[in-house]
């Protein structure tokens, strides 16, 4: 038999950018200053998400018949950090992933741009039954509703979704809430930290919930963040920090398994000392489990070159995938 040959990444992300290209251009003109300034790594965080929106989440829950029993139609989306929908890609040198900094111009005329998980997960075929995006920024969710609205209108979208301003530490309580009351429910909850964004309290309350999450962990900035003695105790949950010094991301999964769940880390490979892990969370013995087993290695196995390439594949000069 012979030897399967591994996907390149670029044929891995080719759908997700595909999906929007058509449109691409009407999304950026919504606002054309609008959006978050990310490296060339970033996609690969990008297809994780959607290979589990689209390949795992969506599709299982929504065709299990136990699942359905239970909670008919009511599984959501929840983005705790949302921004307004859009990546500005950038590979440049003088683009500091861990600097407060400009979107690259260079970049802006090359026309970089990616879609984010709000627009990824408005695309699910079945749609959620709501979709509730947070952003402590009220410019990122007005943009953020127009382009929801913009799919809407072609059709992409079939969700209803609804945006809330401010810190998610303190939005998600009504959040909850409002989903709690319809009776039996399921939700998939993104919190794409870029910084010590959702405390270790917000985790606790979602992992008391029938939900999956997948964690965006900043293990560098956590790491070099130490010194911030009262930002590291509300991310990690930790009053003793000499507790998770040595290993920050192992202290905060074993908190996670304590709470009687499944989790799958995934390590995204920038090639420079900044880096970061995904976590994703489920109930223990989930029917997806091989499916989250597989996004990791489909993951894994490629690196912050990989999505280089295909940065320049689909949007510099390169023409050919194997080049």
């Amino acid at each position: 038999m012979p030897e399967r040959k591994l996907k390149t990444f670029a044929e891995r992300i080719g759908p997700v950018i595909d999906r929007f290209r058509p449109i691409m251009n009407d999304l950026v003109k919504i606002d054309s200053e609008r959006f978050f300034a990310a490296n060339y790594w970033a996609p690969l965080k990008l297809y994780c998400f959607a290979a589990y929106i689209h390949g795992c989440y969506v599709p299982i829950i929504s065709k299990n018949p136990k699942i359905r029993r239970y909670i008919g139609d009511n599984f959501y989306f929840v983005d705790l950090l949302s921004n307004s929908g859009i990546n500005m890609v950038c590979k440049h040198k003088d683009c500091d992933p861990e600097e407060n900094r400009e979107r690259c111009e260079k970049c802006k005329r090359k026309g970089g741009y990616l879609v984010g998980s709000a627009l990824i997960a408005a695309t699910a075929e079945p749609p959620f039954k709501k979709m509730y995006f947070i952003d402590i920024n009220p410019k990122n969710l007005t943009v953020l509703r127009k382009r929801l609205e913009f799919l809407t209108q072609k059709g992409m979208c079939k969700s209803r979704f609804e945006t809330k301003e401010g810190d998610c530490n303190v939005v998600i309580d009504e959040i909850i809430r409002q989903i709690k009351t319809g009776g039996g429910y399921h939700f998939l909850a993104i919190i794409d930290n870029e910084g010590l964004n959702a405390d270790w309290s917000t985790i606790e309350k979602l992992l008391d919930c029938h939900c999956d999450l997948i964690i965006n962990f900043p293990t560098s900035s956590v790491r070099r963040n130490f010194h911030n003695e009262n930002a590291i105790r509300r991310f990690l949950g930790c009053e003793n920090l000499s507790e998770a010094r040595d290993d920050p991301l192992g202290y905060y999964v074993k908190k996670i398994k304590a709470k009687n769940k499944t989790v799958e880390t995934i390590s995204v490979k920038t090639g420079l000392p900044f880096h970061y892990d995904l976590i994703i969370v489920t109930k223990p013995d989930a029917s997806f489990s091989d499916v989250i087993r597989h996004i990791k290695k489909s993951t894994e196995e490629n690196t912050a070159k990989e999505a280089e390439r295909a940065f320049d594949f689909f949007f510099g000069g390169q023409k050919r995938l194997d080049a």
